[in-house]
């Protein structure tokens, strides 16, 4: 599924299961995003320090980045990567989730409070990942946008990337199953800073620009597909964006299709379902091949119809 959208490969690189997976979203990103000369190279080696940090789980690693002396412009490049680095990782230091974050309680709800206690507990990378996965879930379940807390907020993320605000707004369409539309006012802004390599000022700098990047993915698509067409596939639990809104669809490939009517019980329900169709299929092209080498028998060989309805029926390859 590598032309599926950004927010989709986000999707489906669970970090809580496996940190590394941060470098498939990276490379999903480059396949997406044009960056101006030399911010590529800086989003990749912060990436590489996140998931370096993330490995050797030790905070007090980049202390001694916060200690710099001197003038903010005299920092360099690789210290504020340390710290950007630092804060997606450890960014729960002197109490900050306990305390200032403003997702912290309602997260809590969704996952338990037991994920952020303890030597094991969430990095903010994987938290806030958690919580866009979330979120797709519940949009999954056909909710309106508005009843899904933190979902408009989230898609407004995106002015990092370009400066846009998104409403929801009373639909227009006739056939809507739901009564509010999104509706975007933007501009694109194509000089936008890259502050990942230069700038450390703002808090989880980092996770901030990549929720920005998924959030731009996300709103894009909803512009111009239906959000029903996001769908999890019921075999290998990926997240793919469906042909149509049709709930008939629920495999992301022929592979996963195949795969799920293996065991004796989803075979037994598929046969029971499609078995019929699909004998009468095939009995129907043998009907019509059978015709084909009738004609051909009469118009070349010169039998008859009986004589040739004969020697194809003794022919065991039409049988």
């Amino acid at each position: 599924m590598e032309n599926s959208p950004l927010f989709i490969s986000y999707l489906n690189a669970p970090l809580k299961e496996n940190p590394a997976y941060l470098l498939d979203i990276c490379y999903a990103v480059e396949r997406e995003v044009e960056f101006p000369f030399g911010s590529s190279e800086h989003f990749n080696l912060m990436v590489y320090f996140v998931l370096l940090l993330a490995h050797k789980n030790r905070p007090e690693i980049i202390d001694s980045a916060y200690t710099f002396e001197g003038e903010e412009d005299e920092k360099k490049d690789l210290e504020r990567i340390i710290i950007n680095a630092g804060e997606a990782v450890f960014g729960y230091k002197n109490d900050y989730c306990e305390t200032a974050c403003p997702r912290r309680k309602g997260r809590e709800k969704r996952f338990g409070i037991e994920v952020f206690i303890g030597e094991d507990r969430l990095k903010c990378f994987q938290c806030e990942q958690m919580d866009f996965i979330a979120l797709i879930d519940e949009l999954m379940l056909k909710k309106e946008f508005g009843e899904i807390s933190g979902f408009l907020p989230f898609l407004n993320l995106g002015y990092q990337y370009l400066d846009f605000v998104i409403k929801d707004e009373p639909s227009t369409a006739r056939k809507s199953i739901f009564k509010t539309d999104i509706k975007k006012h933007i501009n694109f802004q194509p000089d936008h800073p890259f502050y990942l390599g230069c700038d450390s000022d703002g808090k989880f700098g980092f996770l901030n620009f990549l929720n920005s990047l998924i959030s731009y993915s996300l709103s894009e698509f909803l512009f111009q597909e239906d959000r029903r067409k996001i769908k999890k596939c019921q075999n290998c639990k990926q997240c793919f964006i469906a042909n149509t809104v049709r709930g008939d669809q629920k495999f992301c490939s022929d592979k996963c299709r195949y795969q799920n009517h293996q065991t004796p019980e989803k075979r037994k329900e598929y046969q029971k379902k499609y078995g019929k169709k699909e004998e009468e299929r095939l009995a129907q092209i043998e009907r019509e091949s059978k015709e084909k080498e009738i004609a051909r028998l009469v118009k070349v060989s010169g039998y008859t119809r009986d004589e040739a309805i004969d020697l194809v029926e003794i022919d065991k390859s039409f049988k």
